[in-house]
């Protein structure tokens, strides 16, 4: 169950499991655990994500192969975090070429139906 926000006064609602909106009509989105704002509600809103980028490896031990093996391109891990408290929000191993299509609410996968 959702609290209220105690800094907008609204309720806030669940976008994703680490992300809500609040506001008196819900009109940015936050962190679910520190309270940072990090953007709109827009399904095309900038939202303000810190984001780590570094090695393959740096996902997990599960990630042992070298990508050299697969893929011609350099790959990287990359990490989407709150810049508030670094609760990781969305993780992948992406060409290092790959294009920042992250941080919109759309690109998230959310909805604001609950």
């Amino acid at each position: 169950m959702l609290k209220p926000s105690t800094r907008s006064g609204g309720m806030a609602e669940r976008v994703k499991s680490s992300l809500h909106s609040r506001g008196r009509a819900g009109t940015v989105v936050a962190c679910r655990h520190c309270a940072e704002i990090l953007g709109g509600t827009a399904a095309d809103a900038e939202l303000a994500l810190a984001i780590h980028e570094g090695p393959s490896t740096e996902a997990g031990p599960q990630i042992i192969a070298n990508p050299a093996d697969y893929v011609d391109a350099p790959v990287v891990f990359r990490q989407y975090c709150c810049p508030g408290c670094w609760t990781a929000l969305y993780s992948a191993v992406v060409p290092a070429s790959h294009v920042d299509t992250m941080t919109t609410l759309g690109r998230l996968g959310a909805t604001t139906g609950g």
